[in-house]
């Protein structure tokens, strides 16, 4: 999942109280900045492609959701799944394409609530399981992680671009 990571929480700051929102063809204008700040944050390149990919997903429900994360009723991030069908899996699985909790709200427990969200929103889509990439060097979101049912299966995801000569970020 790449997803940015959640320092520990802080003590001092009151938890958050958190929600997905499914997101709307109308919600483009607050997904984009979020995805923006989500891209810059790795570092990875930016195009217009990844604005008309959010667009194309919110008129698409059938190749997955966007969900908007609420922290304290606000937009402070947003979640991507898409869909593809798995046999090992038993069926319709998702892929955690994008996970974004802007800085101000991770230490307030609010990257853990989402991962815990997301799967409830799986069952009555159809999902059976949840698959997430984590880059190698993101240790906190990998805690996380596994402190929220996720495993490492220990395979390798290995991609392929098609009909593009750019590397994927």
């Amino acid at each position: 999942m790449t997803v940015v990571g959640e320092p520990a929480e802080n003590p001092l700051r009151p938890r958050a109280s958190v929600s997905l929102r499914p997101a709307e063809p109308s919600d483009l204008d607050t997904l984009v900045p979020l995805s923006r700040a989500f891209y810059d944050h790795f570092r990875y390149p930016w195009s217009d492609e990844q604005p008309q990919a959010i667009a194309s997903l919110l008129a698409d429900p059938s190749a997955g959701r966007v969900f908007l994360v609420l922290v304290d009723g606000q937009p402070e991030g947003y979640v991507v799944l898409s869909f593809f069908f798995s046999v090992e899996r038993g069926g319709r699985t998702a892929f955690v394409d994008e996970l974004f909790v802007r800085p101000g709200s991770r230490d307030r427990g609010a990257g853990g609530e989402v991962l815990d969200l997301v799967a409830k929103e799986c069952p009555p889509l159809g999902v059976r399981a949840l698959l997430a990439e984590i880059e190698p060097e993101n240790t906190g979101i990998a805690a996380l992680s596994r402190r929220h049912g996720w495993v490492d299966t220990g395979r390798l995801l290995l991609t392929r671009r098609i009909g593009s000569g750019e590397a994927p970020p």
